[in-house]
């Protein structure tokens, strides 16, 4: 009997393990997703930002940037959602598998644009599966 609970023990640890690294694999993927669109936002690149978003998203948002002014104030507040560094502090996936989120914890530097000092905070950025050309998928904010 303690030999089958030794065994028992012993299969949940390496499914947990399996468990662990799959979702460390996937933060790491979002984790590179949302450092894409920082170095966009950085640039200014608001084509390219978009790009990394999902359609709706991207009509909803340029429907609302279409003067210059708006376009500034975009890219400003784009800029200002940047951390200066962040932790990964838990990925959750949707039942589905059409969604996720990532739980962050960011340091973000001083802008007195907005009137915001250096600080840090917990933000959390939720990425859909998105189908191209109805072949493969890739996750997108």
């Amino acid at each position: 009997m303690r030999q089958w609970t030794g065994f028992l023990a012993i299969g949940l640890l390496v499914g947990l393990a399996v468990i662990n690294v799959a979702v460390a694999q996937e933060g790491l993927e979002l984790g590179r997703i949302f450092d894409r669109y920082n170095a966009e936002a950085k640039a200014g690149d608001v084509n390219k930002m978009l790009s990394l978003r999902t359609t709706e998203s991207q009509k909803e948002i340029r429907s609302q940037i279409a003067k210059k002014e708006d376009r500034d104030y975009f890219q400003l507040i784009s800029r200002a959602q940047v951390p200066e560094s962040y932790q990964i502090q838990h990925v959750s996936r949707a039942k589905s598998g059409k969604s996720a989120t990532l739980y962050l914890l960011g340091q973000y530097a001083a802008m007195p644009e907005i009137q915001r000092p250096r600080t840090r905070m917990e933000v959390s950025v939720t990425f859909k599966k998105k189908t191209a050309r109805g072949k493969s998928t890739r996750l997108s904010l």
